[in-house]
């Protein structure tokens, strides 16, 4: 049962990433997304990072964990130009281009390292 319940967190952090996405969307530009898109590229990016790991256990640990961002965010890359950007909305009712979706998942990685410097000053050393 504990073991099952770990993974709640998991399950959890996708549909929030496809909220933090339709935010960063809406303050790029006034970008609309849908739900179903948002949830399907919040598992793309799941996928990705998975995908860096494993390519990393695969070597047998060598690759660094700079080249490990590298990879991940190479993944972001084409997730954003291929699964975001032709079917995301822009304010005058035209479809993005990739030029879009790389600009969305940039504002999305851009919040999320803020995020993540903010709440390491604001929370104390062992609350996390």
């Amino acid at each position: 049962m504990h073991t099952a319940l770990s993974f709640l967190p998991l399950l959890l952090s996708i549909p929030l990433v496809a909220a933090l996405l339709k935010g960063c969307a809406f303050v790029y530009k006034r970008t609309r997304v849908t739900w179903k898109r948002a949830l399907l590229v919040s598992l793309a990016m799941m996928a990705a990072v998975f995908l860096g790991v494993l390519i990393n256990l695969l070597i047998g640990g060598t690759l660094g964990q700079l080249l490990q961002v590298a990879i991940v965010l190479a993944l972001y890359i084409a997730i954003g130009a291929v699964l975001l950007g032709p079917h995301c909305t822009l304010a005058d009712g035209s479809r993005g281009s990739a030029k879009t979706g790389i600009g969305i998942l940039a504002t999305l990685v851009a919040f999320g390292i803020a995020l993540s410097v903010l709440l390491s000053w604001v929370l104390p050393a062992g609350a996390a």
